[in-house]
């Protein structure tokens, strides 16, 4: 198993925060300090990865900014590792656990298609199975939650500006979901 080390702490973070530099006391500098911890390390790449996850788990709650977060998994990989064998492996590892993170959130999701639509985490359980339903295979990540809203007929919706797949979607409380931009149109079911 090939390892890599990795460079001192202040290298650590240049590199990272060339990736993105979340800002002064942000939760990703935060993570950046404490992977900046791991000076000369010797790491295999599921150490890597590892490393990386439980930093976001230590400063990140769970939910749409720790997927967010973790998206920049490979980026900051390529940033860090210097071993191409390694980084690629990482990589990889990263890879299947994001499928097996989407496969167990999946699981979890009959519970929260209940009617009405009443939370944000509920209304999104509902916008994935609606992008799935019209062919989506990829991840569903938020890129902000806008709120709850009220539209001009008096109808209450949960208001989702999507990172992936790209769009605006509105979900109201009989679980209608609706694509303002027409994205998935031509997907719909007739």
């Amino acid at each position: 198993m090939e390892i890599c080390v990795l460079p001192g702490t202040q290298e650590i973070v240049r590199r990272l925060k060339g990736v993105y530099d979340g800002g002064q006391g942000s939760a990703v500098a935060n993570i950046y300090a404490q992977i900046g911890q791991s000076t000369q390390q010797e790491l295999a790449a599921p150490g890597v990865v590892i490393m990386f996850y439980q930093a976001i788990h230590d400063h990140v709650q769970d939910g749409e900014l720790a997927t967010l977060v973790r998206s920049f998994v490979p980026a900051w990989i390529d940033a860090l590792v210097d071993n191409k064998a390694v980084a690629m492996e990482a990589k990889e590892l990263h890879a299947k656990a994001a499928v097996m993170a989407q496969e167990a959130a999946s699981r979890e999701r009959p519970a929260l298609l209940e009617l009405p639509v009443t939370s944000a985490r509920q209304a999104l359980s509902y916008l994935t199975c609606w992008l799935q339903d019209r062919g989506y295979k990829g991840l569903v990540r938020v890129w902000e939650f806008k709120g709850k809203h009220v539209d001009s007929r008096g109808e209450s919706y949960f208001d989702f500006d999507m990172f992936q797949p790209r769009g605006v979607f509105c979900v109201y409380k009989d679980g209608t979901v609706r694509d303002p931009r027409g994205i998935f149109a031509e997907k719909r079911k007739t």
